[in-house]
């Protein structure tokens, strides 16, 4: 089944489907939707012609959506009014706003290629035909690939292949990370099995006669392997949990649960955190921070001079030298941060 879909990302996730006769076929929001999650739902539900958004431009979730599915964007030319999604949505029944949001970004879209559908179903030429017609080609076009395509696979028909899972970086860092739980897991029961055998061999030693030096020795000897095993042993369980924190941490950045935030200069997402005092070089580069965390009063000082917005890094969470933050806790700072910037501003007004 080919769908239009709608999309309304951020902390809950909207989606809405329909298929190319303009009926709803999935309505739903999430608030445990990260973009991986967001991809595998719509590849089970059907295949995308259109993924569509309410805003121009697109939140960079949905051009990756997008563009993973092999779908086309469709954006409105200005972003939707509240207005306007509640007059493109008041016959359809909505739990929220996301599913509201996300409903009248589909509908948007339908409606922008009703006339191109309906012109279709007059000539039957089917769904496929509006999917490609969907993705740009025009109506001649798609049915002379079609013809094309349904002779090649007369004459061959391959193996179909399942289609490939799309891995984001994060969950590709989480199946390598359980790669090496898992090893580190089998060699911790291999010492395990090492130590069970030791002891088997001290418990037949101590058995024999406990005069023999030579014995004496083995037996020493093999408490000392237990004793140096038992440390690899405790060495092994705390990388393993370390693992288990960070993937822990990658799922939750994943999820859009945790953000990064990188040591100054090093700025791939505008969240930094500022450990010396700002530089001349580092002027032009302190122009693409969105948020800064910094300890030093010095340092917070030249950032209210050049009205980047910050906070103290104590707000931040570290592990293994990586520093993040919880989204709600950043979203909770950037608003007190804009509320005192109007204070002050309307303080100064008033003066």
């Amino acid at each position: 089944m080919y769908l239009i879909v709608g999309v309304d990302p951020g902390t809950t996730t909207g989606i809405a489907a329909l298929n190319l006769s303009g009926k709803i076929v999935k309505l739903y929001s999430s608030r445990d939707f990260g973009v991986e999650k967001v991809i595998e739902y719509l590849i089970s539900s059907g295949r995308i012609s259109i993924v569509a958004s309410d805003v121009n431009p697109a939140p960079e979730s949905v051009s990756k959506i997008a563009t993973s599915l092999g779908s086309r964007l469709f954006l409105p030319k200005e972003s939707l009014r509240v207005d306007e999604k509640i007059e493109l949505t008041r016959n359809y029944k909505t739990e929220d706003s996301h599913q509201r949001d996300a409903l009248a970004a589909a509908l948007n879209a339908f409606n922008r290629f009703k006339n191109k559908i309906q012109k279709i179903d007059s000539l039957d030429l089917g769904d496929e035909v509006k999917h490609l017609v969907l993705q740009g080609t025009s109506i001649e076009k798609a049915t002379l690939k079609l013809e094309k395509k349904s002779k090649k696979e007369e004459k061959v028909k391959p193996p179909q292949k399942p289609p490939e899972k799309i891995l984001s970086e994060e969950q590709k860092k989480i199946k390598n990370l359980e790669r090496q739980n898992r090893v580190l897991t089998g060699e911790l029961q291999e010492k395990e099995r090492e130590i069970k055998k030791l002891r088997d061999d001290i418990l037949k030693l101590k058995r024999q006669q406990q005069t023999e030096i030579k014995k004496d020795e083995k037996i020493k000897s093999r408490e000392y392997q237990i004793a140096d095993l038992r440390r690899e042993v405790f060495s092994l369980k705390g990388e393993i949990k370390k693992f288990e924190k960070l993937k822990s941490i990658l799922s939750s950045i994943a999820k859009n649960e945790l953000i990064p935030v990188f040591v100054f200069p090093e700025n791939p997402n505008g969240y930094v955190l500022i450990k010396n005092k700002i530089g001349s070089d580092d002027e032009e580069k302190l122009k693409k921070v969105k948020f800064a965390f910094s300890e030093s009063n010095a340092v917070q000082e030249q950032l209210r001079k050049k009205g980047v917005p910050y906070a103290d890094a104590k707000n931040l969470q570290e592990f293994l030298g990586c520093f993040f933050i919880e989204t709600k806790k950043l979203e909770e700072l950037q608003r007190k941060k804009i509320s005192l910037e109007k204070i002050i501003e309307e303080y100064r007004k008033g003066e």
